[in-house]
């Protein structure tokens, strides 16, 4: 809306989808995830190592390659890595990147039967890195 005497902004209109996108990214956000090892099920971490694609960092050299760990509910590591590296990739395209080189690194079934939290985010490396991770 607009005041025609001055033409100032007096309001905005937003559209429904806009707000409903917001409110997913808050909670997405900061609304912890909870991972539930239900039945037969167990939980396991598994650690995913990500490579293959080049993320530019603010006026510094390219990472090209991630560690991150996933906390999910499976039968067995079979379904548990796979399950992982379906969360990553999901994450991976929903924020708009490239195509990127998955596997797993390592897992460990966990002696509980909740954790609050699925994972998410990573520990970015440059191969060129001497040093490594």
């Amino acid at each position: 809306m607009v005041d025609h005497a001055s033409r100032k902004p007096v309001a905005w209109v937003i559209a429904p989808t806009t707000w409903r996108e917001i409110i997913h990214r808050l909670v997405r956000r900061y609304i912890p995830r909870p991972v539930f090892a239900l039945g037969e099920q167990d939980l396991y971490a598994v650690i995913v190592h990500g490579t293959g694609f080049s993320l530019p960092i603010a006026g510094e050299e390219p990472v090209d390659g991630f560690y991150t760990t996933r906390i999910v509910a499976a039968r067995d590591v079979r379904d548990a890595e796979q399950r992982a590296l379906s969360a990553v990739e999901k994450d991976w395209k929903r924020q708009g990147r490239g195509a990127v080189t998955l596997e797993v690194n390592e897992v460990r079934i966990l002696d509980e039967r909740f954790h609050a939290r699925s994972g998410s985010g990573g520990a970015f490396y440059r191969s060129s890195d001497e040093d490594g991770v």
